[in-house]
């Protein structure tokens, strides 16, 4: 994971050195937090699951430009309540992991001073598990795989120093595996930040 976080570093630095001249958009560094909502997909009927809400940080860099690279470093919990089918005995289980995100943005549409921005982005990110709380159904970190890629995407705004994104994340590796029955689940949420940019290209 080290490797991976100095190659992103490192090729995120080489993008904004390329694109200096490129002063319509500043290159930045942002920080928020805010909440997501997550579910199971893929539901077997051995188990269902219904939504929950957690908690997300991050820091990131954006490259300068209309089009630009985002990548950074994100903590997430999430809370998914799993139901067992046969005894309808339900628990919120906790899950906590990284990700190291790498998306293209573009900015849509953009007021004459920039300060106002609509964005959208795409791209995934690599996933890593972290931790599992207690649970009285024996899932542990053990029960997952610990790396997987998941899918990224949303729409977001600039206004002034401030950014406002809305996420859509879908796991795309199964995470979960019992044996003799079919758990190709993954976890899918959306998140709602909000944060501070740093300007880069401040004189």
């Amino acid at each position: 994971m080290n490797k991976l976080i100095l190659l992103l570093v490192l090729f995120l630095t080489s993008v904004n050195c390329l694109a200096q001249d490129d002063d319509i958009l500043p290159a930045c560094v942002m920080i928020n937090a805010g909440i997501n909502l997550t579910d199971i997909t893929q539901k077997n009927y051995v188990y269902s699951s219904k939504a929950q809400p957690g908690f997300n940080v991050a820091a990131a860099f954006r490259s300068n430009g209309d089009f630009y690279l985002l990548g950074g470093l994100q903590y997430l919990q999430i809370n998914p309540k799993v139901i067992e089918t046969s005894s309808g005995v339900s628990e919120q289980i906790s899950l906590s992991y990284f990700q190291i995100p790498v998306m293209a943005g573009l900015q849509i549409v953009k007021s004459d001073d920039l300060t106002k921005c609509f964005h959208a982005q795409l791209g995934g990110s690599f996933t890593t598990v972290i931790d599992v709380a207690d649970n009285d159904f024996g899932v542990t970190k053990d029960s997952f795989r610990k790396t997987g890629f998941t899918v990224k995407a949303g729409i977001g705004a600039d206004l002034w120093n401030f950014i406002i994104d809305l996420h859509y994340n879908l796991l795309m590796t199964k995470v979960y595996d019992d044996p003799g029955y079919n758990n190709k689940a993954t976890p899918m949420s959306w998140e709602l930040t909000v944060g501070d940019n740093f300007n880069l290209n401040n004189n």
